[in-house]
């Protein structure tokens, strides 16, 4: 029969040290068949654990038997002293990891292969457990359940670990740090089925998790128009995603033919807006050397867009002096660069960036690129305008070869173009084709109270008066192009829409609002608009949180922009190399 197996708490969020262990019970459990019973006799703290955790453990031969016997009633009782006895019936039953995991399952003589099912242990009365007991036992329901299942949290209890078994599961190379982190707490048989099978596959040991976010109401996932979030089976090239933010080069690269083999961020609801939507969770603080030894040693392009709050015309731009730091981050790019030798660099950055400090700031940074053995061969304002999006919206995009491959296209006489090409496709051309037609999808907390519309018109008379432009307010008209998306400051007050008067069924303001909303119907625009404003498609999940949602997409890159940019890149070094391929 099976053996127990003590537990610790599986829980997902990152911890230092490791959590209470549940004590293996000297006395192994006696299972009645007869009556489909465990009983077990054990000490008051494993009862404890048992109440508290309500989950019973017991060691399997596979991760996919197919006949695994999970018994319907649990019986504990207290060793002689004080007297205690628990009834519990069988719940939801999933499949588990092994012991090695810090944190995780603590199993006296666990190895790598260890696996266990887990059962979630319903607390019943003496009276309704007798019931059962009394009951055919055959006529209930026996063995795994329909519902047994994988779990990620259950194998990656820790946010790293977690980072390290996402990324494995879309790169399971053998070759990548992560996989030797997965490899020692995977059972064998789960690496060998994931690495043999594509991500995306219904098949797929982890498909749960991977298909959970886009299923509908009956639980049925059809993958196909989300496309764009996962990676392809084929992929032309391959990339990291540095700074990732919530995944915009990681959406335009993708489309692009690339395979991200490594993400980072540090900000956490970003990141959790990231593994909602690419089903991989980016490591941390790109700035720790742990972070670092995480990123295999080759890949063919490196996208960052390197944090700009310190270049931003609406800061103090302090630049590479800031105070925080956030002007120095370019280094990790130079330091990576110089480590794993790209083909390519692709940056995106404020256009306040070139003139910082009268131009000191740019010149160090290009030098520090060229430093690390690149050569810059682009350096453009690009307006997001002008690439199938209805924004004002100018930012500096970067390019850089390996001194190789600049060489290589100095010879063959091959120029970087100063305006990269729009992508083809229908174009969003006027806020009125992003905005929200129906009120369903339009919360009444986008819509400005009353008293606070005031408040801004008294703001922007104000400014006026004294002869400052200030930020004021703007109410965009639907023929109109949005302003730039900002995450703070007035940049929400410079992109107000006007609804009309039926578009609500009513207007009754919602409870946290004082007074009336206002009566010419201003409002922000939705997380939904500000994300199509800046090219990512409505598959793409968006933040439960309206303020996260509004930096996040604030401080984001435009999709379309960085896939504009990143065809031409691609293009131009498949010319370099199908050259010296010919050559």
């Amino acid at each position: 029969m099976h053996n127990v197996a003590g537990c610790g708490n599986c829980s997902s969020e990152e911890v230092d040290t490791p959590p209470p262990r549940y004590t293996i019970p000297h006395c192994w459990p006696q299972f009645h068949p007869a009556v489909d019973i465990y009983s077990i006799i054990c000490g008051p703290e494993t009862i404890s654990w048992l109440v508290r955790e309500k989950t019973f453990y017991f060691r399997v031969n596979s991760c996919f038997d197919p006949v695994l016997h999970v018994p319907l009633l649990y019986l504990f009782t207290t060793q002689s002293g004080i007297r205690r006895t628990e009834r519990f019936r069988a719940g939801d039953v999933r499949i588990v990891g092994c012991a090695k995991v810090s944190g995780g399952i603590a199993e006296s003589s666990a190895d790598r292969n260890t696996v266990y099912a887990a059962v979630e242990l319903i607390r019943i009365s003496k009276a309704e457990f007798e019931f059962l007991r009394r009951q055919s036992i055959l006529a209930l329901p026996r063995g795994r359940r329909p519902d047994a299942k994988l779990r990620l949290e259950d194998f990656a209890p820790t946010r790293e670990m977690r980072a390290a078994l996402t990324h494995w599961l879309q790169n399971p190379v053998k070759s990548s740090p992560y996989a030797a982190i997965v490899e020692q707490f995977l059972p064998e048989e789960l690496v060998s089925r994931c690495a043999a099978l594509s991500f995306s596959d219904p098949a797929h040991p982890f498909a749960t998790y991977v298909r959970a976010p886009f299923s509908d109401e009956n639980g049925a996932s059809d993958l196909r128009h989300v496309r764009p979030l996962l990676p392809e089976l084929e992929t032309r090239f391959t990339f990291i995603d540095l700074f990732a933010g919530i995944g915009g080069f990681r959406l335009a690269m993708q489309q692009e033919g690339g395979k991200c083999v490594f993400a980072s961020e540090i900000d956490q609801n970003a990141r959790d807006t990231y593994e909602r939507n690419f089903r991989v969770l980016p490591f941390g603080d790109i700035t720790s050397d742990e972070t670092k030894g995480m990123i295999p040693q080759q890949f063919d392009v490196l996208c960052g867009g390197f944090p700009c709050q310190a270049f931003s015309m609406a800061g103090k731009r302090e630049g590479i002096e800031d105070a925080l730091q956030r002007g120095t981050l370019y280094r990790e790019i130079v330091e990576i660069a110089r480590c794993h030798r790209p083909k390519a660099l692709l940056c995106e950055n404020v256009r306040g960036l070139l003139n910082a400090h009268k131009g000191r700031d740019w010149s160090i940074i290009r030098a520090a690129f060229e430093g690390a053995g690149y050569r810059i061969i682009f350096e453009n304002i690009l307006n997001s305008k002008d690439y199938g999006v209805p924004q004002n919206r100018e930012r500096l995009y970067i390019v850089a070869l390996r001194d190789d491959f600049a060489a290589r296209a100095d010879a063959l006489g091959l120029a970087f173009p100063k305006k990269p090409p729009r992508i083809p496709g229908p174009i969003p051309r006027c806020i009125g084709d992003i905005r929200e037609r129906d009120p369903a999808r339009v919360s009444k907390s986008f819509y400005l109270g009353e008293s606070y519309l005031q408040t801004l018109i008294r703001h922007k008379a104000k400014h006026r008066d004294q002869g400052q432009s200030g930020f004021g307010f703007i109410v965009r008209n639907d023929d109109d192009i949005a302003g730039t998306l900002m995450c703070g400051g007035m940049g929400r007050e410079r992109n107000m829409l006007q609804d009309p008067e039926d578009f609500q069924p009513d207007w009754m303001p919602p409870a946290h609002m004082k007074g009336s909303i206002n009566a010419k119907r201003y409002r922000f625009m939705t997380i939904r608009e500000r994300a199509r404003l800046q090219g990512f498609p409505d598959c793409f999940r968006i933040p439960d949180s309206i303020s996260a949602g509004q930096k996040q997409f604030g401080n984001c890159v435009t999709v379309s922009v960085v896939r504009a940019v990143g065809r031409t890149l691609v293009n131009f070094l498949k010319q370099i190399e199908e050259s010296v391929n010919h050559g």
